[in-house]
């Protein structure tokens, strides 16, 4: 099953909560270096701008979409897209003091201030956020991937992975399904299964997803992939290429392709009946997972009796 780790913004609530707060410290920064004292809230006025300051930042971030791909912008387009966010909150705080026409009771110099300092401080954190998130993806999360691929794209997509491993996967290994490549290495990544031993492999290892993406002149494993969904494993698939596969739903794919959770109907009786044991009925018992329940004989009566620690 396809599953999203997050819609629209919220993939992104660290970098807004991380935001919201840079723009409260530079407005007490601003006050400060103002003269006027160490708390801005003591006055209404200020206290009615930090409050709209909140607001008008989260209106032009999900307005101008400021973290949409925030993690892939370098140095210069990070910081031009945070100078036009800081220039545009700024405007929408002097339209404030317009219409409530109280601009000349508040301080020209803390409002610039308080603009200036936020786009530097935001920036700063901005880019250390990433830096960390980045440094997490080189590492790895909770959750681990095998890549299954074929021979003659292995490298390019385990380098591809690496660098794009936005979702902090743990890359357990790489399967190569047309050439005897096990004990071989991949980028640092070492080849722990073929065809063959791949779905004993994802059982035995208790792989959490699997990727798999091959080059255009073989077919799709579809042997594979009904044994794969039998284990309850998450399967991503190539779109583009899949389309041609049979027994895959074309409206599931164009829903995919939009973003939208839907699961992957693969072919293939008692999907979701293998090791990982499905959440629903079980289907035939196949001789692949009689195989599964020898190698983890209770895993199936962990996952129906404590489903909420069993998401995948």
């Amino acid at each position: 099953m396809y599953r999203k780790d997050s819609e629209g913004w919220l993939k992104h609530a660290d970098f807004i909560v991380l935001d919201l707060l840079c723009l409260q410290i530079s407005f007490i920064l601003a006050y400060v270096l103002s003269g006027y004292g160490w708390n801005p809230y003591h006055i209404m006025l200020y206290r009615n701008m930090s409050i709209f300051l909140e607001l008008a930042d989260l209106l032009v971030i999900f307005c101008y979409d400021t973290m949409k791909g925030v993690l892939k912008k370098g140095y210069y387009r990070d910081f031009v897209v945070t100078l036009k966010h800081s220039i545009m909150v700024g405007g929408l705080a002097i339209l404030y003091l317009f219409l409530l026409q109280q601009g000349g009771d508040y301080s020209r110099l803390a409002l610039f201030l308080t603009i200036l300092l936020y786009t530097g401080i935001t920036y700063l954190v901005r880019e250390l956020r990433k830096k960390s998130l980045k440094k997490q993806m080189q590492n790895g999360g909770e959750r681990s991937l095998l890549i299954i691929t074929s021979g003659e794209v292995a490298r390019r997509v385990v380098d591809n992975m690496k660098e794009n491993n936005y979702a902090r996967f743990r890359i357990a290994g790489v399967s190569v399904i047309d050439e005897d490549w096990i004990g071989r290495k991949v980028e640092d990544i070492p080849v722990v299964a073929n065809e063959e031993t791949t779905p004993k492999y994802v059982c035995k290892e208790w792989i959490d997803e699997v990727l798999i993406v091959i080059s255009d002149d073989i077919p799709y494993p579809i042997e594979l992939i009904k044994k794969l969904s039998e284990t309850g494993v998450t399967i991503h698939l190539n779109l583009t290429k899949v389309t041609n596969v049979p027994g895959i739903a074309r409206g599931a794919l164009r829903q995919a392709e939009r973003g939208q959770e839907q699961p992957a109907q693969l072919p293939g009786p008692g999907a979701g009946a293998g090791c990982r044991g499905g959440l629903g009925e079980a289907g035939p018992r196949s001789a692949y997972d009689a195989a599964c329940g020898a190698i983890f004989p209770g895993r199936r009566d962990l996952r129906r009796r404590y489903p909420r620690f069993f998401l995948l």
